[in-house]
């Protein structure tokens, strides 16, 4: 693994034991905070940061994993973007008038159950909703 000031590269993946395949090289540029966290991982583990990667990478391969990390990494809009259809990324639950609603994760809201001004507002409450398509 060779570090730079805001960049790591992954030479060899296969030193990760379920990466055994096939040898790859795969470069990306990090910001010094997600370096220190990668550091952090690999020391928590006793691997090395390229094995860290790997790992990550492996976990990545299931789907409630890749949920999780896209709620913890949701990027909010400033408004809703117009969409027919949207995922949810998180769990939600909100007091609107009287109804009390409840969004699960892996929920699929469409236009033509839901009212987009409602979606709007459920947005604005703190929502993850991600358009689709």
């Amino acid at each position: 693994m060779r570090y730079e000031a805001d960049a790591f590269t992954i030479a060899g993946m296969d030193l990760c034991e379920s990466c055994k395949a096939k040898t790859v090289i795969i470069s990306s540029r990090v910001s010094a905070r997600t370096k220190v966290i990668v550091d952090k991982l690999a020391e928590q583990w006793k691997v090395s940061p390229s094995e860290a990667m790997c790992k990550l990478a492996e976990a990545a391969d299931s789907p409630e994993v890749v949920e999780l990390v896209e709620a913890k990494t949701f990027v909010r809009e400033a408004v809703l973007p117009k969409s027919y259809k949207f995922r949810v990324v998180s769990d939600f639950r909100a007091l609107v008038g009287l109804e009390d609603i409840q969004l699960r994760r892996g929920q699929i809201l469409s236009l033509d159950g839901y009212d987009f001004e409602m979606l709007k507002k459920l947005y604005a409450r703190g929502a993850q909703l991600q358009p689709i398509g």
